[in-house]
């Protein structure tokens, strides 16, 4: 079938003629040229042109270029063709955003019934659906004639979907007699086959068309770069943009992302950031995906705060964040457990109309779950149910989680409800956790056990941390002898008790009277016979506290760096039920050696504070006594107090007891008359000033001298 289309003879050699057909100054229609980084982005440029296998113009054409052999130009015109853009509701003229996507549908499209276009598009159809055979994409581009035009081979490559048949139909053309190969059709050749990662075709051609002395640009590095990163060959790709130079190619901006982009995926940090700013010295504007590389190598090392940087430099460089770049950030941020940056991050993305997705959400309910930020995390949570979006058991083990921490026991409860009744997010073995120990701190040891009933019938066995908050449920209900048979459950189980059990033991021991002291005594020694050890001989009267702080060092060397504050927290405890205070300071002493309670005391010119916030209740009053004791060191050795002095003890009790710090220190300081007043703006504070704790030390130090 002849086609209607006729080329000069002699087409340019360069890319612009090539893809295009020399028009009068004064034609209404010209070939707008794809910009480079549109192709190299995965589109197809030729979708920008107008119809590039339809010659039209009102006028004569420009004459044809002569033969080299002559210096005489043709007069003779190209015959005229119908203009098919010439109907209504055609503009002649379009301005093309290189920076928008590809356009959802071909502008082909308007011209279908263009018989050239149809049947390019026929045999484009026909070399998709046949055999990956030379014979037979050569018998269906044999329809295309003798001379086929390098317009319609390179729209015809670029219409395949497989890198196969296009790497045949290169083939094809380039063994066809009297037909050029340049370097357009090289790069298009590439670009389909790196869809397809087929990486030793992608570098034999690159090596063909330099031997065969074309010049690769930008577009050709970019392809091959971006392939052998697709192929996770990073030393490839470093290998080809070494050769950019010395192939006289100067690198752009999209050539020096796609590189960033192999360093990143090769995890070659250094190097992707090194050429980052090189590209940036050089005044390059990356592209927006690059950033969101360097970001997310950032977050893969764990440096959160690099990946901030780049985040805020990309902004000032006015590229607009993408929806998945937020989502990068919001994950990076909970995990630097920034919540107050997620949440500025989510305004941002609600100021800039990105509408949020599932990932958005789950990263900020995460977030704020782990920063124990109920409000928040539970409106993010009614959020994502608003949207449509899918609930997963993980989300709700995180609310659950938060909602034990918090003693958000209503709204435990409603979650683990919901959970109960849904078809995909039924409770897990987490989820049953979480609710467990809600009900023991609650005392509803009851309930506990129940809830304990209803998972065994679900199929799920019980995991250490549901049998150390039973444990935990039973001391604080003063249940020891169902403490003692929990735990013969927990070894029938098979489970191995933890250092964190240990601990529970311990703190249950703090509970006991004399004579359920040795009962739970026994489970820790089995648990741990060194920490037994430690604790039974704090509790005797006659015992060289010198060789029990030696054992009790040994015991925390060998434990976590986790469990040591609270081994010190117990046993401490332990000292004021059975009445050694002396012992008590002995082990805080001990325990401040470990560097278990750094912080606890802190100075400045204008306040010295006093932070009990994470110690127990002896702990407490053990450091208060220390504190009271510096203060009287300082005001004999003629220090000068700062205007204010502050109690620290948290927000004043537990969630789940009536009694806690703020009410034990208070009760102390009324006892040992301390001039410190309860602050109304600040919760879980009490305050004095110079003059008051002057005048109080005095008269104390007084009446001690006295007696």
């Amino acid at each position: 079938m002849a086609l209607p289309i006729q080329v000069p003879a002699n087409a340019q050699d360069n890319c612009l003629a090539s893809l295009s057909v020399s028009l009068p100054k004064s034609s209404s229609s010209y070939c707008v040229w794809p910009y480079p980084h549109v192709w190299r982005l995965g589109l197809k440029p030729f979708y920008i042109w107008f119809n590039p296998l339809v010659l039209h113009s009102n006028e004569r054409p420009r004459p044809a270029r002569a033969s080299s052999s002559s210096n005489d130009l043709t007069q003779e015109p190209l015959p005229q063709i119908p203009n098919p853009f010439e109907h209504k509701g055609y503009r002649k003229s379009r301005w093309v955003n290189p920076k928008m996507p590809k356009p959802s549908a071909s502008p082909f499209r308007e011209y279908k019934d263009n018989p050239k276009y149809v049947l390019l598009k026929a045999i484009v159809e026909m070399l998709d659906a046949c055999e990956d055979s030379p014979h037979k994409v050569s018998d269906i581009l044999s329809s295309l004639g003798d001379k086929p035009d390098p317009k319609e081979a390179v729209f015809i490559i670029n219409s395949l979907q497989r890198g196969q048949k296009a790497y045949l139909a290169f083939q094809y053309f380039k063994a066809k007699e009297g037909f050029t190969v340049d370097l357009i059709l090289y790069n298009v050749t590439m670009k389909i086959l790196r869809k397809g990662r087929q990486w030793e075709l992608v570098e034999q051609l690159a090596e063909q068309l330099v031997g065969e002395g074309m010049k690769p640009d930008n577009i050709t590095f970019s392809t091959v770069i971006s392939c052998a990163r697709h192929c996770n060959l990073a030393h490839k790709a470093k290998e080809w943009f070494e050769r950019i130079n010395e192939l006289g190619c100067v690198p752009d901006e999209i050539t020096y992302s796609a590189m960033i982009e192999a360093y990143g995926r090769a995890g070659n940090i250094s190097e992707a950031f090194n050429l980052y700013e090189k590209a940036a010295s050089q005044g390059w504007r990356l592209h927006t995906v690059t950033f969101a590389t360097l970001i997310r190598m950032h977050c893969v090392s764990g440096n959160y705060q690099g990946a901030l940087n780049i985040f805020e430099e990309m902004k000032t460089l006015g590229e607009k964040p993408t929806r998945a770049i937020y989502n990068t950030m919001l994950d990076a941020m909970g995990r630097a457990d920034r919540p107050w940056h997620v949440k500025s991050l989510h305004r941002e993305m609600s100021k800039a109309a990105i509408s949020p997705t599932r990932l958005t959400f789950s990263a900020l309910i995460r977030t704020y779950g782990k920063a124990r930020w109920p409000d928040d995390a539970l409106q993010c949570f009614r959020q994502l149910k608003e949207s449509g979006w899918e609930m997963d058991t993980g989300l709700y083990n995180t609310l659950l989680n938060m909602c034990a921490d918090m003693g958000r026991v209503h709204d435990a409860l409603t979650l683990f409800r919901e959970m109960s009744e849904s078809d995909n997010c039924k409770p897990d073995i987490r989820s049953y956790t979480s609710m467990i120990s809600i009900y023991t701190n609650m005392g509803q040891v009851s309930e506990a056990e129940k809830l304990l009933n209803e998972m065994l019938l679900a199929g799920y066995e019980p995991n250490l941390l549901i049998f150390t908050s039973l444990i935990q449920g039973l001391g604080k209900c003063k249940r020891f002898d169902d403490v003692i048979r929990v735990y013969a459950q927990l070894l029938e189980a098979g489970l191995s008790p933890d250092e964190r059990l240990c601990g529970c033991l311990v703190s249950v021991l703090t509970l006991c009277g004399k004579e359920e002291f040795h009962k739970v005594l026994s489970c820790i020694y089995n648990a741990n016979s060194r920490l037994a050890s430690v604790a039974k001989l704090l509790t005797e009267a006659a015992v060289d506290i010198e060789v029990v702080m030696q054992d009790l060092r040994a015991v925390l060397t060998i434990c976590s760096q986790d469990v040591r504050k609270p081994y010190c927290n117990c046993l401490i405890d332990l000292c004021w039920n059975f009445n050694f205070p002396e012992r008590a300071h002995e082990l805080l002493k001990l325990g401040t050696s470990f560097d278990l309670y750094s912080g606890l005391q802190s100075k400045t010119p204008t306040e010295w504070i006093l932070n009990l916030k994470t110690l127990s209740l002896g702990a407490a009053v053990t450091a208060l006594q220390d504190w009271e004791r510096v203060l009287s060191r300082a005001l004999e050795d003629g220090e000068e107090f700062p205007p204010l002095i502050g109690i620290h003890t948290g927000h004043g009790k537990h969630t789940f007891s009536d009694k806690g710090l703020a009410t034990v220190i208070e009760s102390h300081l009324r006892e040992v008359e301390a001039p410190f007043q309860e602050s109304p703006d600040r919760v879980g504070w009490f305050l004095s000033t110079r003059v008051a704790i002057t005048s109080w030390l005095q008269s104390r130090n007084s009446s001690l001298s006295l007696a």
